[in-house]
């Protein structure tokens, strides 16, 4: 399995950008696609933005808050905003030396994260050194 991480230029507005990267695995970048995908609209992607730019902050500060959680059962974490029709907004990364690896993201719909996509971020996870 082909797998690097590539420089996550998608959030060039960030004071951090050297410490953000995509995982890419078989020439697959799980996160782009997803924010790249027709269930993101151009405004919510200002939301994302916005929101993404006070998560990451918080997170180096250790600083708790409604945009970032803990995924119980993963070595991951789980950027939270809510966007356009009150969808809520989903994305997955791991954060170890001072850097920030993005894996992929979701539209929540339930209460729980949905095992096909839970399986998947523990999949991923595991490729990021």
């Amino acid at each position: 399995s082909d797998v690097y991480k590539r420089q996550a230029y998608i959030f060039t507005h960030l004071k951090y950008p050297k410490k953000l990267q995509l995982l890419e695995v078989d020439g697959k970048i799980y996160t782009e696609e997803f924010l790249d995908s027709r269930e993101i609209r151009r405004t919510d992607r200002e939301i994302i933005k916005e929101d993404f730019d006070s998560m990451i902050d918080e997170m180096l500060k250790n600083i708790s808050s409604r945009r970032w959680k803990y995924v119980t059962g993963t070595n991951s974490y789980e950027f939270r905003t809510t966007i356009s029709d009150d969808r809520e907004f989903r994305l997955f990364f791991s954060y170890r030396k001072d850097c920030f690896t993005f894996y992929n993201g979701y539209i929540k719909k339930t209460n729980t994260i949905p095992k096909e996509i839970l399986k998947q971020v523990k999949r991923l996870e595991k490729l990021v050194d």
